[in-house]
Parts: structure tokens; C-alpha cells; sequence
């Protein structure tokens, strides 16, 4: 399942001396250090948890990380993330993390993208990686990248702390239960409580937790440890024992526990999809509008899993006519700009074909590039398209 990186980098792996900078991990049975050399692994979060496995990733020698983080570091960082420090304050997480990972392993290729995972990243990016880990601090977001993984074939190590637990969990595409089948009621009730009355809020955190370095570490190490026995297991004869698809590991220190749980795969869940047909688009967002994507395709509709507002609805002066996905409207585009009165968002997440919605641009209605779309034909039948763009090395 790796890829292999310009031979340039991989020499910098091969060709072990003794007193090489990877002898002692060479030593381990089954260790094969070219395969990590070879391998891309994508970290989605860069706060504690995040610091822990890009140190251990990079330290290990992995070939190429992707860091995703659109936030900047705060002082409450600095005691639980290593690659911080004080003169980074107000920097961006991804940016000052690739920073560390040169200067820990120059034979280390860092990608740092300062985006959202939420509405800013395609399925066709994580199509790139080789393993996802996700490192997040809400719900929503592990939702949201467990839906991405899921269409982009591409298992993940969900990984969450706090003051004295942690917990590790490997979802695979292929097999087992995925993280969305283990959502219970308040855990949906936690993402309903990112929207206001009348419209989501963007950014919204959860409570923060109580928690420490020494949990973030541990839990840290155990998802690195999970995503080098899957990196590992294609070039071993007998690959090491790890966690199967749908199992947790659930830690504590306080008093000392350790156990692994199994999640059982929902029948009912949303985020699993049978096969179906695909087909490949060569188109960025910002040039396309939907209807010439549903026509080059010969499909009828479109969804996507976020919510577009169409129409701003004033009881006094009557309604507008837009296309804007949820979380780029803000309050203020919710007064009415005649009388002041709150105006009422109308939604929709399907765009047919002659609706008014498909005249707009992709970009327009959110969607990302390298994006991968669930379409309908005129006889109802799903298709999976992927759109693919200069950007995309996949292509």
C-alpha cells in the first residue's frame, strides 16, 4: 500500500551501517526501515497528541508527514506539546511543526497544510497517505475525517486523552466497525451543539479537558506504535500483533488499567457504502460549476453531507435568493439589510441538475478540491466521482 518517494530520499534509508542512525530500531524482528522510508503518514491535529506522533513519526524515520492544523499555538501548549516553544506563540501549529520535524530528521519530508479539516480538505488528499492519525479534540472533526477516510479507502488511528485516560482505536475502510458506528446519543448531541438556532458556528471548541504531557505521550506512542505494525505488516512474514479494525485500546494510570475493547459495526450507520461505480473528473472547483460536473458525468444530482443555504427569509421584506454553505455565513448576514429584522436560513444538500444551485461553481457550494462527490443517475443509481486536479499526485 506505500508509495514509493524519489530515490534520492529513499538512499538516505537504505544502506544500513551499524552505526547508522537507525541501527538499533534494525535490530527489532520484523523491522524493515526502508518500508518506512517509503511510507506517507497524514497527522490531523498538531496540539499535544499531534506534537507526540509527528516526534515519534519523524524520529522513526517515516518518509513523508502530512501535519493538518488550521489553528496558532497558545501558551496552554507549551507545557503538553515538545516542538512548541515561547517565541512561537501566535505561529501556526502546522507551520512551526514541519519547522521541528527538519531540524529532528532532515531525511523527514514535512507537508504542513494550514486548513480545516471540516470543510477545506478532499477525500483525494487522504488518498495520498498510507495512514491517517487522527489527533483531534472534538467530535465533529473525527466524524468528519472518519467520512473522508472512508471514502478515500485509507485506514485511521483515532487517538483522544485526558487526565488520567487514553484511548487508541484503528478503523479500517475495508473491514470492521468505523467510528461513526460507535457514536452514541449525547456524542451526536455534543455535534448538534456546534449550531446555533439559526446557523452553525465555524470554530466552536468543546470544554476543554484537564489533562497532561505524560497521558498525551503515552497514548501518543501507542497510535505511532499501531501505525508502524500496519506500515510494517505488507514486508513482514509474520506480522506483529495489533489492534484489528473496530478495537480500542483504552489506557489509564489512575489506577493503573489497560484492555481492549471491540466496537461493533452498525448496520445502520451512514459512513459504510457498498461498491459502487466510479469514475474520475479532472476538474478544480473554483472552474466547474455543478451542472457541467453532473453533465460530463451523466448524472442527475448531487449531495454532499454539509448544509447550502438557498434562500434568507425576512418576515417583513420577504426573500433572497443564495448559495452558501453553512459555516460561511455569519450572524450578520442574518439581518436583513432593510429593516434589521433576523432572517430565516433555508437549506438543502442535494443539487439536481436544473435547480438553481447547479449553475454556482463547486467551490462556491464548499466543495474542496480533490473532493469525492456521491451522485445519483436518472434511475437513482449512486456513482462515486473523484475530482482530481493538477494538485493532486494521485493524478
Amino acid at each position: 500500500m506505500t508509495r514509493n518517494l524519489p530515490n534520492k530520499f529513499a538512499a538516505e534509508f537504505s544502506d544500513l551501517q551499524p552505526d547508522d542512525r537507525f541501527s538499533r530500531h534494525v535490530m527489532v524482528p520484523g523491522w524493515s526501515q526502508k518500508r518506512l522510508s517509503e511510507s506517507r503518514v497524514l497527522v490531523v491535529g498538531a496540539g499535544a497528541l499531534g506534537n507526540e506522533a509527528l516526534k515519534n513519526l519523524t524520529l522513526l524515520g517515516v518518509g513523508e508527514l502530512g501535519i493538518i492544523d488550521f489553528d496558532v499555538i497558545e501558551p496552554s501548549n507549551l507545557s503538553r506539546c515538545v516542538l512548541f516553544q515561547e517565541e512561537d506563540l501566535g505561529d501556526r501549529k502546522a507551520i512551526v511543526a514541519a519547522k521541528r520535524v527538519r531540524e529532528l530528521n532532515p531525511g523527514v519530508i514535512p507537508r504542513p497544510l494550514v486548513t480545516d479539516v471540516m470543510t477545506e480538505v478532499g477525500a483525494g488528499l487522504i488518498e495520498e497517505f498510507d495512514v491517517v492519525l487522527g489527533c483531534l479534540d472534538n467530535i465533529a472533526s473525527r466524524y468528519k475525517l472518519n467520512r473522508l477516510c472512508g471514502m478515500a479507502g485509507v485506514p485511521w488511528l483515532n487517538a483522544g486523552i485526558d487526565a488520567f485516560c487514553g484511548q487508541v482505536s484503528l478503523f479500517d475502510p475495508n473491514e470492521g466497525a468505523c467510528y461513526e458506528c460507535g457514536m452514541t446519543t449525547s456524542m451526536w448531541q455534543r455535534v448538534y451543539e456546534r449550531n446555533s438556532c439559526l446557523l452553525p458556528t465555524r470554530h466552536q471548541r468543546e470544554t476543554p479537558l484537564a489533562t497532561t504531557t505524560i497521558l498525551a505521550s503515552l497514548t501518543g506512542a501507542l497510535q505511532v506504535q499501531e501505525a508502524i505494525a500496519i506500515l510494517m505488516g505488507p514486508a513482514q512474514s509474520q506480522p506483529w500483533l495489533r489492534l484489528a479494525a473496530g478495537e480500542q485500546l483504552a489506557i489509564r494510570v489512575n489506577p493503573y488499567d489497560m484492555a481492549v475493547l471491540r466496537l461493533k459495526k452498525s448496520a445502520e450507520c451512514m459512513a459504510h457504502h457498498e461498491a459502487v461505480p466510479t469514475m474520475s473528473i479532472h476538474a478544480r472547483p473554483t472552474d466547474m460549476t455543478a451542472s457541467e460536473l453532473l453533465m460530463q458525468s451523466e448524472m442527475d444530482s448531487l449531495e454532499v453531507d454539509w448544509d447550502i443555504a438557498t434562500q434568507l427569509e425576512c418576515p417583513e421584506c420577504g426573500t433572497e435568493e443564495i448559495a452558501a454553505p453553512s459555516w460561511r455565513l455569519r450572524e450578520v448576514d442574518l439581518l436583513c439589510r432593510h429593516c434589521s429584522l433576523h432572517r430565516k436560513p433555508h437549506w438543502n444538500n442535494r443539487i439536481d441538475r436544473r435547480s438553481a444551485l447547479a449553475e454556482r461553481t463547486l467551490a462556491e457550494l464548499g466543495i474542496p478540491e480533490q473532493a469525492h462527490l456521491w451522485t445519483k443517475d436518472k434511475n437513482g443509481i449512486v456513482h462515486h466521482i473523484k475530482l482530481v486536479s493538477k494538485k493532486s499526485r494521485a493524478a
